[in-house]
């Protein structure tokens, strides 16, 4: 369960790190959108059996979250 937590943890750092590095560019929300749309295709088009793809999957989608909120914190601090 750790590695899960830590491994989502590092994958939010990841997207907000990213959309914070792009911030300034008006079409930052596309990461934010690619990110999750990723992210679901893979937890959600993962064949049986294949956890690996189901990992991927949730670092994408923790990506995603990250730049979400992230980008959500700008908006507000702006």
């Amino acid at each position: 369960m750790f590695p899960t937590i830590l491994a989502a943890l590092i994958g939010a750092l990841a997207g907000a790190f990213l959309r914070f590095d792009i911030r300034k560019d008006p079409r930052a929300w596309l990461l934010t959108a690619a990110l999750a749309a990723v992210g679901l295709a893979l937890l959600f088009l993962t064949p049986r059996g294949q956890e690996l793809c189901a990992i991927w999957g949730l670092l994408f989608a923790a990506a995603a979250a990250g730049a979400l909120l992230c980008g959500a914190g700008l908006r507000l601090y702006r």
